[in-house]
């Protein structure tokens, strides 16, 4: 295993061979049940989450990834994690992922690594993803507000929901979609999310309390910076791809200098961005979390960008995947706080 400070040495930011293996199962896995045909096909259904792949991955063990394994889950860690939202990113795999692993070591008893669809509803105001931002209020077994932004939420079957009781504690309860109302929200990503409002919705009392939800936010928001590594490292790969192959004055455009500065600059953002996520992984900290989904998101803008403007005027075309990318990542981009709100979280934990 990679070594830690506790044996006085400095952690390495990478996978060990284990973990590595890992990464490598879920890129095959994916590859062959999610390729981005599959997430074209959706679209054009109108469907914003791939039922059939969730099945899979839950007979496979996948969505209890971090789930406790004395709840049936595989127990694993954030690096595993990490690697494993990668992969979901590189192929658009519209699988509610991100939310089983908020949930999943935060109410393990709900039944995420058994496939139960399970959202952390947990924001209230869409500009700023703040966890101790509370108005919802939670009484005698009674919930009542309004969760913004609820990732996976049209489709899940029940909702961890964040409120504050009659003393003002924050609190964690378990309430059933059929007790909710959902107002679902059409997305340039075409991937399934929600606004949740509970009025006076039955609901379970659940441990954990604004600490629990905090960590909880912030695991969710590495898997996003995870996941916006992989449509990085794909949309670059395809934009390489073309320009191997695309040819103007009779050669190939990528040999011209100016194209090759402009990937050469690609590469180096997606790389910094790797470091900056394996590091929330293995040391995983507020501050840390900030500048993995900065330099993330960051990055995988500049990718996307570029790749739309080195594939010419064909990039803004529906046919060519480098647009699915684009679209995809400006949506996780946003979520759970786009990347000024990170950099301004970052300098204020740092005291600056």
């Amino acid at each position: 295993m990679t070594p830690s400070h506790a044996d006085g040495a400095t952690r390495l930011l990478v996978l060990d061979e284990e973990q590595r293996m890992l990464a490598d199962a879920a890129r095959d896995l994916l590859a062959a049940e999610a390729p981005v045909s599959r997430a074209r096909a959706l679209r054009d259904a109108g469907e914003v989450w791939d039922a059939s792949l969730w099945t899979h991955l839950t007979d496979l063990g996948w969505a209890g990834l971090m789930v406790p394994e004395s709840h049936g889950g595989m127990g694993l860690g954030l690096p595993e994690a990490v690697a494993f939202m990668e992969a979901v990113g590189a192929h658009l795999a519209a699988t509610p992922m991100v939310s089983a692993l908020m949930v999943g070591p935060l109410a393990p008893h709900l039944g995420t690594a058994a496939g139960t669809r399970v959202s952390l509803a947990w924001q209230e105001d869409a500009r700023t993803p703040r966890p101790a931002t509370l108005e919802t209020r939670y009484a005698e077994g009674r919930v009542t507000g309004r969760k913004v932004l609820v990732l996976d939420g049209t489709h899940a079957e029940r909702f961890v929901v964040s409120a504050r009781d009659s003393a003002g504690t924050a609190v964690l309860v378990a309430v059933d979609a059929a007790d909710t109302h959902l107002e679902p929200l059409t997305r340039v990503d075409h991937r399934d999310a929600a606004h949740v409002v509970c009025s006076d919705a039955p609901a379970e009392l659940l441990s954990g309390g604004l600490p629990e939800l905090e960590a909880a936010v912030d695991r969710g928001t590495v898997a996003l910076a995870a996941e916006l590594l992989g449509l990085s490292e794909a949309a670059r790969t395809r934009t390489l791809d073309y320009l191997r192959t695309r040819e103007q004055f009779g050669r190939p455009i990528g040999s011209f200098q100016a194209l090759q500065h402009r990937a050469v600059d690609a590469f180096i953002a997606t790389e910094l961005a790797r470091s900056g996520v394996l590091a929330a992984a293995f040391e995983p900290s507020p501050r840390a979390t900030s500048l993995a989904k900065a330099q993330a998101t960051d990055a995988a803008q500049r990718v996307a960008e570029e790749g739309v403007q080195m594939h010419g005027g064909i990039g803004m075309t529906d046919e060519h995947d480098v647009g699915l990318y684009l679209k995809r990542i400006w949506v996780a981009a946003m979520s759970h706080g786009d990347a000024s709100w990170h950099r301004s979280r970052w300098a204020r934990l740092g005291g600056y």
